[in-house]
């Protein structure tokens, strides 16, 4: 995945190019050349995911050039147990009652 800026002024680079520039050279915002399809199969078989596992998988769906056992060693750090109140990391809750 490559990313081009929203001006157009920049040559499509990798993730980890832009990862920290804040803002492209021609002063536009470094955004994905072309968005991800994620077909139902694959969103159904992310549903079991712990929130951790799931950030790499989305992640990895715009980040091709950092590998996936690192990035997931990342989400782990970043998301794992015992680092949030809440053990899902994020709560959900309804919020009307069917």
């Amino acid at each position: 995945m490559k990313y081009v800026s929203t001006r157009g002024g920049m040559q499509a680079q990798p993730f980890q190019d832009v990862l920290l520039e804040g803002l492209a050279p021609d002063g536009g915002l470094a955004v994905p050349e072309s968005i991800p399809s994620i077909d139902p199969q694959t969103l159904e078989s992310w549903r079991a995911l712990t929130y951790p596992e799931l950030a790499a998988k989305v992640l990895g769906c715009f980040i091709s050039d950092i590998d996936d056992q690192t990035l997931s060693h990342m989400t782990e750090q970043a998301y794992g147990t015992g680092l949030f109140r809440c053990e899902t990391v994020v709560s959900v809750r309804p919020l009307m009652r069917a």
